[in-house]
């Protein structure tokens, strides 16, 4: 097995389908400007489309029906109403990890894996062998059978759902024919619809040309011009995407290099298997073997690198209401792009794979990983404090989305206290919010998405407490396994924009230094400006520390600047020491141009990354450690 070293199907092309005959359109007929010269200029003239309304009572949602047709003919869609209620399932009784780890053999392990199914894995430690199957014969493997999944079989309305990007309101836009199924004898002509391009482009490559397709697209099953109801459907998003048959995640139209990025993903997911903690293992069918390891290196050309960057850097995985879409699907979940399909598990235990690797070719590559983490990463291993982190490097058109679209993924105790209401102020969204998590929680960890450095209009207008969802990362969070304790219940009591705390005063801050830049490469050559004088001669040793040491300051801080992630603090975890660390800082800070070579190590990465938006501060009481951008002489900690 091989532990992260930061906390934190085969693919195939589709296969084109029988042709079918065009669906031929009455007149009169308007041109548009189709991109794709292949699909015809002129469409039909209709009334615009009026959506009926959902009957709440019988828990409706509206379904399409994507009918037939090569990918020039028309877009022709129908609407119809279907009742989405969840089915009452009885969960089997499974063992625990503990509990089936009781009954192996000497020299085996067992975890539970973090797909859809939680399927157990068995490995030998001393061989690192993988199976699927208990190593005593006679163990029934009816008693360790993966966990059903949702929906259960025959499940009715029988639908897939669609994750796709909606781009820009500047994108150019297509007209389509649309109906309702004989719902009512008013609503049985044609009208017509608006789609976004990357929707209609995405619906030409999933149409099939001999029957229909059932599918729950949001922009089209939502009457997004009623507030009322997107309010109500959005708190069923959870619902109507873990009982699809399957999400199809829509990344785009291929282009010249798509198809080696998918398929080297595709066989690279194929290699490992990831545990619901975090740990990677060799898949029980793998046939490379060592590709699981960290250290191991891929042999992939530049060509491929380039590709996956290229892959990776698609706008689908920037959006934020992919994150509950892809959790909330099951293991037949397949990506689309252009006319290439492969399991959404392949690619994303491919992506933790490579974010894993202790060398990468670029920067830029591991970057845009560690951004895909919120994607890639099991939800059931993901806190409240920590969605709402992530929230702010994801995009969405509407900023009260960074709480309602990920109402799906949060726990139940959170979402209950969340009542989606798009008409609300986006400060009075996120101020319920942190008042929420304050209430389920009883602790102020929230407090360090808040940037009192960033007064912007919305931060104005909003109290000091509140975090603006709406802000970039600036700064990486500190995570519980980094706390010297654990984390008390607060007192605290709340009265309008006013929030009374009680606490302990632990330090003053001195000195601050000069917070570390933006950029990767200066902020490797900044750090040398943050290493105390005679740091290798002076002994650190704060007057009020509870034992001696004989550590020097430079050790201290370069212990603090990557808060102590080291071996010597967690030895089954990370392999590098101490002194390891030391010497590639040495390295980096003495160079004039750190190579990328050195910028692309993981655990420089991680340093680089956890350093942003903070600054080294000295303490009166002689402590030295990492704080906000924003920190000032005379701050009490």
């Amino acid at each position: 097995m091989q532990h992260n070293e930061f906390p934190l199907p085969s693919f195939s092309p589709s296969s084109s389908a029988a042709p079918h005959d065009t669906i031929s359109m009455p007149t009169p007929t308007r041109t548009l400007p189709y991109r794709d010269e292949r699909v015809p200029r002129q469409i039909p003239m209709y009334p615009a489309f009026k959506y009926l309304p959902l009957r709440d009572e019988q828990q409706e949602i509206r379904l399409l029906s994507l009918e037939p047709g090569r990918e020039c003919d028309p877009l022709v869609l129908e609407i119809r109403h279907a009742s989405l209620q969840t089915p009452s399932t009885k969960a089997r009784p499974r063992p625990t990890v503990g509990e089936l780890q009781e009954t192996l053999p000497k020299g085996w392990t067992v975890c539970e894996t973090d797909g859809p199914s939680r399927q157990f894995l068995f490995e030998h430690e001393d061989t690192d062998t993988t199976s699927w199957t208990h190593p005593d014969p006679s163990f029934s493997p009816e008693s360790y059978a993966p966990r059903d999944e949702l929906p259960p079989p025959q499940f009715e309305p029988n639908y897939e759902a669609l994750s796709y990007a909606w781009g820009s309101t500047e994108d150019a836009r297509e007209t389509v024919s649309i109906r309702y199924a004989t719902l009512a004898p008013v609503a049985a002509g044609f009208s017509s619809i608006t789609l976004g391009n990357n929707l209609a482009t995405a619906l030409r490559h999933l149409r099939y040309r001999d029957r229909p397709r059932t599918l729950w697209i949001d922009a089209l099953c939502i009457n997004q011009g009623n507030l009322a109801e997107r309010e109500r459907q959005v708190r069923r998003m959870a619902d109507i995407y873990q009982l699809a048959r399957r999400v199809l995640m829509w990344l785009g139209p291929a282009c010249a290099d798509s198809t080696l990025a998918i398929s080297t993903l595709s066989y690279l997911g194929a290699q490992v298997v990831v545990s619901l903690d975090h740990v990677r293992f060799r898949s029980p069918s793998a046939t490379e073997p060592e590709w699981y390891h960290s250290s191991h290196l891929l042999p992939y050309s530049p060509e491929t690198w380039a590709s996956l960057l290229a892959f990776v850097r698609r706008t689908w995985f920037e959006r934020l209401w992919v994150w509950q879409e892809a959790a909330l699907s099951n293991s037949q979940a397949a990506v689309v792009c252009g006319h290439d399909q492969t399991p959404w598990h392949q690619i994303r235990v491919a992506c933790i794979c490579l974010f894993a690797k202790q060398t990468l070719p670029q920067p830029a590559l591991r970057e845009r990983l560690h951004s895909l983490r919120t994607v890639t990463t099991a939800i059931s291993s993901q806190t409240v404090y920590q969605i709402l982190y992530y929230v702010r490097d994801r995009l969405c058109a509407d900023p009260r989305d960074k709480v309602y679209g990920v109402l799906g993924i949060a726990s139940p105790g959170f979402t209950a206290k969340i009542l989606p209401q798009y008409s609300q102020p986006v400060q009075e969204v996120y101020k319920d919010a942190f008042l929420a998590y304050l209430d389920l929680t009883r602790r102020l960890d929230l407090f360090t998405l808040s940037n009192l450095a960033d007064r912007s209009m919305l931060t104005e207008a909003m109290p000091s407490w509140v975090p603006n969802l709406s802000n970039e990362l600036l700064a990486w969070p500190v995570q519980a396994f980094q706390f010297a304790t654990g984390i008390s219940c607060s007192q605290w009591q709340h009265s309008g924009n006013l929030l009374t705390l009680t606490g302990t005063q632990a330090a003053v801050i001195h000195q601050v230094a000069v917070p570390a830049p933006s950029g990767f490469k200066e902020r490797a050559l900044h750090l040398a400006t943050w290493e105390p004088e005679n740091a290798a001669d002076t002994l650190y040793s704060p007057p009020l520390a509870s034992r001696t040491t004989q550590e020097t300051l430079l050790d201290a801080f370069l212990k603090t600047i990557r808060v102590n992630f080291l071996g010597e603090r967690w030895p089954t975890v990370v392999g590098q020491s101490l002194q390891d660390w030391k010497q590639i800082y040495r390295g980096m800070v003495s160079s004039t141009e750190p190579p990328e070579a050195t910028l692309s190590d993981a655990c420089v990465y991680w340093c680089l990354k956890f350093v942003g938006g903070r600054t080294v501060a000295t303490t009166v009481e002689g402590y030295i450690g990492l704080v906000p951008s924003a920190a000032l002489p005379g701050t009490s900690l």
